[in-house]
């Protein structure tokens, strides 16, 4: 018989209520169900505690064990994912944003017989806009080591990950002090001791919503990728530096610094001509045409089409599962009143 690794679902969340219920619900239908769901609420004021109370019976039911701690204050979403690692059992922590919806395989994808349970596994992954429309589709064609990160976040975001656990407090977890860009340190960190996997399927669908997020904040990003470029790739050679330089120009120029934005694409440019040998060099109009909208691959229409209608299909099923809860609380109060080992402060 197959032995099934225990992993424990790390999700933090601030004032995400209806959004936590879909993640949650994503997170207890895996095909291969975790052994364990961590919710750190960031002292959210919408009431999240109370779609907890009506998740708590359902997610107790299957099997798995349902752990809500809500903060006294407001730490931050890395302070809240390093307290869900302390809180875990499992020797596997898979991540999960408040925001984001797993594909039902998602853990039996990446979890196979086969997998080293010793690295970090990670997957491609969909963004989708509130009419489940793919709006790009991330993945990683090349290898991904420890030169390689330190150059560019090849992995993506952390909703994708797997991690050991053991390894996470080996690394001392997230930096709390960084505004942005944790995911790509940890990522860093956890590849000096550990090899990457890649499992080439969409099985992380997030958002692009006007909710706040670290990553909108554009600023911040600037500040991080300066303080990670000054940590890790200082030593780099010039050509493995283009993903410093397309980033950090590229936020500029949406905090409307154009001509500081100019100096860094101008040297991206340079570096990948360094890189691929002589080309010719999109001009900076036609670069700011290609990058507001960019067209999906043509090689990758049908997966595309083929992850929207699987991803509608599970929002929808997730909907009428959430509308069957509610009418189970109305009809029964007490099962939406949270037990105490659910709850912890």
């Amino acid at each position: 018989m197959e032995t099934v690794p225990a992993v424990a679902v790390v999700i933090p969340t601030y004032n995400r209520r209806s959004l936590l219920a879909r993640a949650v619900i994503s997170a207890a239908w895996q095909t291969r169900p975790p052994s364990e769901i961590i919710i750190v609420d960031d002292a959210s004021t919408d009431g999240t505690n109370e779609i907890i109370a009506q998740l708590h019976p359902h997610i107790i039911k299957a099997g798995i064990n349902l752990i809500y701690y809500r903060q006294a204050g407001r730490f931050g979403a890395n302070a809240a994912r390093n307290l869900g690692i302390s809180l875990a059992t499992a020797p596997l922590i898979a991540f999960l944003d408040s925001d984001d919806l797993w594909h039902e395989h998602k853990l039996e994808f990446q979890l196979h017989p086969s997998a080293d349970l010793n690295g970090l596994h990670f997957s491609d992954r969909i963004k989708v806009d509130q009419d489940f429309r793919v709006i790009s589709y991330g993945l990683t064609r090349d290898s991904v080591g420890e030169d390689t990160i330190r150059s560019k976040n090849k992995i993506g975001p952390l909703s994708s990950v797997i991690l050991p656990r053991l390894l996470l407090k080996e690394i001392h977890g997230f930096d709390e002090n960084l505004k942005a860009c944790q995911d790509w340190d940890i990522y860093i960190r956890a590849l000096w001791h550990t090899k990457a996997y890649r499992t080439p399927h969409p099985l992380v669908a997030y958002f692009d919503t006007n909710i706040p997020r670290i990553s909108n904040n554009f600023r911040s990003r600037i500040i991080a990728h300066s303080q990670i470029k000054r940590r890790y790739a200082n030593n780099l050679p010039p050509v493995n530096k283009s993903g410093y330089y397309l980033n950090v120009g590229s936020d500029l120029e949406r905090l409307g610094r154009r001509r500081l934005s100019r100096k860094f694409l101008l040297q991206y440019y340079i570096n990948e001509k360094k890189l691929y040998g002589p080309q010719k060099i999109l001009s900076l109009a036609h670069y700011w045409r290609r990058n507001r909208k960019k067209p999906i691959h043509t090689n990758l229409q049908v997966p595309v089409r083929q992850a929207e209608i699987y991803y509608q299909y599970l929002y929808q099923k997730i909907s009428r599962e959430l509308d069957t809860m509610a009418a189970l609380i109305v009809s029964d109060p007490k099962k939406g009143s949270i037990s105490e080992d659910c709850s912890q402060s």
